[in-house]
């Protein structure tokens, strides 16, 4: 294989769908591919961590090799050191302090404090509402009129804190809480040890911001397949991760170093909604846009569905001919025809709120039905699917892509996530509409046949950059006749 070169892709979402696709090129093909994890290496090492008394204790995964003097780049995510929305991080470079053999190593850490305002306190509940919990981790002390001392926080979720006891708090309507390291105890998480560019992890390090700017403290952190991993890229309304990141204010980088296959020219391409930068070994990338975003009107189809191919005859479009490329991804809308999604009656799901899991049947949707245009066993594990629940515990949820987990019969499962709907059941939009790879191009001319011969006789004068007798005899040429009797 050839060198390692550092790679660096910076997203920013601000409005609409939102997705952010890194592909290449590879030698010899004519299409763009997702890059495979197992040429992408991140720059890190796992490592967990225990804190005590302003001492962190590092154990990283397969040992290290640190001296004491020695400076290392940490980063966390879990646990106290893990504050999700904060203004200030505990990602950041320490001076290593002690170190036991090759196995731990101890650095300092200076903590800071997280103001909690507009808390409300009830008079012996360890339940307390607060109006956000950014920045907030199990395991912190808090402290504040209400709270006798010696709470720390036990859980956490969407407006409300949970401390040790409730023995001793009082009711305040409103009242400022201060979150902080804890002064007793020796609380654990896991976290990386960064700048290890020798590193056999594959896959891509990446920091998610509840905010478009790359500031304060992430609000998740870990290692990621790809840039694609999980959903192909795309997240359309939702986030990389819905528990952590609103839609329309998140900022993601993933970090890491890819490996060609070959040493030679390779192309890449970047496939983003809102914006986006790729920085290959510290430089920035002059990324030249795709000749195609979003166009309106309409084009007419023809489906096989024996090879799964569709043609799409695009000259009533607004673009020039050539507009698309060999390799682009596509989104495609059906209106009509076996391709679109018309169904009498919905389709149904049935939600498991402790496991997150929802059933979906799609009979409604399968030919026979009364609407129905798609063919039983459709659908596979690991297929993205956009769907919409429309009524149940789940009707708050927009169109948002999911990956099916298991198949079976006419149904198929997803994930939804745990801790925040209920469990029950409803109707559900199975959208038709989905993202496709451009594999073949054609250009268009004109035909005369000959039903006496067989023969017919194809004009390609018309076409751009094709010089005549650009095909010889015995040459092997697909031709799709786009109207006319044949």
């Amino acid at each position: 294989p050839a060198q390692r070169y550092r790679m660096v892709v910076h997203h920013v979402e601000t409005t609409g769908d939102a997705r952010c696709r890194l592909q290449w090129k590879v030698p010899g093909t004519t299409t763009f591919a997702n890059i495979p994890q197992a040429n992408q290496f991140t720059h890190t090492q796992a490592a967990t961590y225990s804190y005590s008394a302003g001492n962190l204790v590092v154990t990283p995964t397969g040992g290290h090799s640190f001296s004491v003097g020695n400076s290392v780049q940490l980063a966390f995510s879990s646990g106290v050191l893990f504050t999700p929305g904060a203004t200030n991080t505990y990602n950041n470079s320490y001076t290593i302090t002690a170190v036991n053999g090759t196995s731990t190593f101890t650095v300092a850490v200076a903590g800071f404090t997280i103001p909690v305002t507009g808390a409300k306190t009830t008079a012996g509940s360890p339940t307390i509402a607060v109006p956000s919990i950014a920045g907030l981790a199990v395991g912190m002390a808090v402290t504040g009129t209400g709270l006798p001392a010696g709470e720390l926080i036990t859980a956490i979720a969407p407006g409300l804190i949970s401390v040790t006891t409730g023995t001793g708090v009082t009711a305040q309507a409103s009242t400022t809480l201060t979150a902080a390291l804890p002064a007793t105890g020796t609380p654990t998480g896991n976290g990386f040890v960064l700048s290890n560019s020798g590193s056999s992890t594959t896959g891509l390090y990446n920091l998610c911001y509840a905010n478009t700017g790359f500031t304060g403290s992430p609000g998740r952190v870990g290692v990621d397949a790809a840039v694609t991993t999980g959903n192909n890229g795309l997240w359309y309304s939702g986030t990389p991760d819905v528990s952590l990141l609103q839609p329309d204010t998140f900022s993601v980088r993933w970090s890491g170093q890819v490996q060609p296959q070959f040493s030679e020219d390779y192309t890449f391409v970047v496939q983003s909604d809102d914006g986006c930068i790729l920085k290959i070994n510290g430089q920035v990338q002059t990324l030249v846009p795709a000749p195609s975003t979003s166009v309106g009107g309409s084009a007419n189809a023809i489906y096989n569905s024996t090879t799964g191919e569709v043609v799409f005859n695009y000259s009533t479009l607004a673009v020039a001919p050539g507009t698309f490329l060999l390799g682009e991804t596509v989104r495609v809308d059906p209106t009509s025809g076996n391709l679109s999604h018309a169904p009498s009656t919905a389709p149904t799901y049935t939600y498991d709120g402790a496991t997150g899991l929802a059933v979906i049947d799609y009979s409604n949707l399968v030919v026979g039905a009364s609407g129905g245009t798609v063919i039983p066993g459709s659908f596979a594990v690991d297929e993205v699917i956009e769907l919409d629940p429309t009524s149940g515990s789940l009707n708050a949820l927009s169109t948002v892509a999911y990956r099916i987990t298991a198949v079976s019969g006419n149904t198929f499962t997803v994930n939804f996530g745990t801790g925040v709907y209920a469990s029950g059941t409803g109707n559900i939009t199975v959208a038709d509409t989905r993202n496709a790879v451009i594999t073949k191009l054609y250009a268009t001319g004109t035909y005369s046949y000959n039903n006496g011969t067989g023969l017919a006789v194809v004009n390609y004068s018309t076409l751009a950059n094709v010089p005549p007798g650009s095909f010889p005899v015995n040459s092997t040429i697909e031709l799709v006749p786009l109207s006319g009797n044949l």
